[in-house]
């Protein structure tokens, strides 16, 4: 969870420069948009970090209510990953959706392409991952799937509520 962060991110649909610098618990905190483990993010405020430029980073075992009253001023929340295997991330996410957070809302660490498509349907807006693969290769792993069979963060329409949309459409 610690190092200079990934230089690049995907974000929108597309690779791009990443602005955010991840910063770890022993670095000294430099200027720009940081994000930093949650335990430092008082230091950073106390020291004239701008609110707006600080984000947090918590392990993917965290528990939403560390979060409490942080929802509405954090630009953006980090989410380490540190297996592929490691489901909790994705609840912790969906949970700090359904809580009403609307920034970035970042997975960061070990997933795959064949991961995106799903950490996408519990919130995740930005894609980090570890390692020196080229982050565009996963891609294609948001179009893994056309149809959904249950409701989730992303609010897509399930595919039994588009069935019972098309029964209740007369036909032509």
């Amino acid at each position: 969870m610690s190092g200079a962060g990934a230089m690049r991110v995907i974000r929108d649909g597309r690779v791009m420069d990443d602005p955010w610098r991840t910063v770890g618990a022993e670095e000294a905190l430099p200027g720009g948009a940081i994000i930093v483990p949650l335990e430092r993010r008082a230091e950073a405020l106390d020291s004239g970090h701008a609110a707006e430029a600080l984000g947090v980073m918590l392990p993917g075992s965290a528990e939403p209510d560390l979060l409490e009253g942080l929802l509405g001023s954090l630009p953006l929340v980090a989410i380490h990953f540190e297996s592929p295997g490691d489901g909790r991330g994705y609840s912790l996410a969906r949970t700090l959706r359904e809580r009403g957070f609307a920034g970035e809302l970042r997975a960061c660490g070990a997933f795959g392409r064949d991961h995106v498509f799903y950490l996408a349907r519990c919130g995740f807006d930005a894609f980090a991952p570890d390692g020196d693969g080229d982050p565009a290769a996963l891609l294609a792993g948001f179009d893994d799937f056309s149809l959904v069979y249950q409701p989730a963060a992303d609010q897509r329409d399930p595919i039994g509520a588009l069935r019972a949309a098309r029964e209740r459409t007369p036909a032509r």
